[in-house]
């Protein structure tokens, strides 16, 4: 996000404000969904100067596919992580959050710790192969 502090959230569909939608994520109760058609954005007011934006706007859709969703790790700038279980060479890469990678190898049973950024920031860690690879959400502080 930048490095943004906000102090308040409005989340909107189809252009109207959510009621009681104003946490930093939406919740829609235990018996909503989400409608896949749809638009979802939510207005954000930055702490420093009190400036709203709007996040880019989504339109969510049902996946057949179980594809997980990162774990979150927390680890310190510049920290070298410990990949659990390498049973066999795995590649792993580090991306930031606009998609750009910092960083390729191969992690194997001898190499099986990847060194994180120097920056703090949120970073995803892709661990795997060509056919299958599972992404974690790092957070370096």
């Amino acid at each position: 996000n930048g490095g943004y502090d906000f102090t308040a959230f409005q989340w909107y569909k189809d252009g109207v404000p959510i009621p009681d939608a104003d946490g930093s994520y939406l919740y829609l109760g235990e018996e909503e969904w989400l409608d896949t058609a749809g638009l979802y954005w939510v207005e954000l007011t930055r702490a420093d100067d009190e400036v709203t934006v709007a996040s880019c706007p989504l339109i969510p859709e049902l996946r057949a596919e179980g594809r997980p969703y990162p774990v979150m790790t927390v680890a310190a700038a510049a920290q070298r992580v410990k990949i659990r279980n390498v049973s066999r060479p795995v590649q792993a890469a580090i991306y930031d959050v606009t998609g750009l990678m910092l960083w390729s190898g191969t992690v194997d049973t001898a190499t099986d710790e990847v060194r994180m950024p120097d920056r703090t920031g949120v970073y995803i860690l892709l661990l795997g192969t060509d056919a299958e690879s599972v992404p974690y959400k790092v957070l370096v502080r």
